[in-house]
């Protein structure tokens, strides 16, 4: 027989070989989990914040122009044609936007309010 030592007879189950590491070799930091990349950017929930609109608002206080559609009065367009083309009396148009009784001029770019229901024109007004 041969006077080698076997492997098993060298190392001992029971122990355990602790090797230091050597001073010369750079130690590796603990490396972390990396998650993987997403294709969309993460997106966070905020409150929504809600648009207001602008009121239209009665210079008299009269009327409540909330519910009313508003026309933007187009060149050579007169406030007879703007009654016709809504379906509504010229005098209450005239009325519900503060329009004189006399001489109801309308400008180009000007906005008129057209009301959902009639309007009480009273009388002499």
């Amino acid at each position: 027989m041969t006077d080698e030592p076997k492997k098993s007879d060298l190392i001992n189950k029971s122990e355990t070989i602790e090797t230091k590491p050597d001073p010369a070799t750079p130690v590796k930091p603990q490396t972390t989990e990396v998650l993987p990349k997403t294709s969309k950017p993460i997106e966070v929930n905020r409150p929504v914040e809600k648009e207001v609109k602008p009121v239209a608002k009665d210079p008299k206080g009269m009327f409540n122009y909330s519910n009313c559609i508003k026309h933007e009065v187009k060149l050579g367009e007169t406030l007879f044609d703007i009654a016709q083309k809504y379906v509504i009396a010229l005098q209450q148009l005239r009325y519900f936007n503060h329009l004189s009784k006399e001489n109801p001029k309308v400008r180009a770019g000007q906005i008129i309010y057209i009301p959902f229901k009639p309007i009480n024109v009273p009388y002499g007004r």
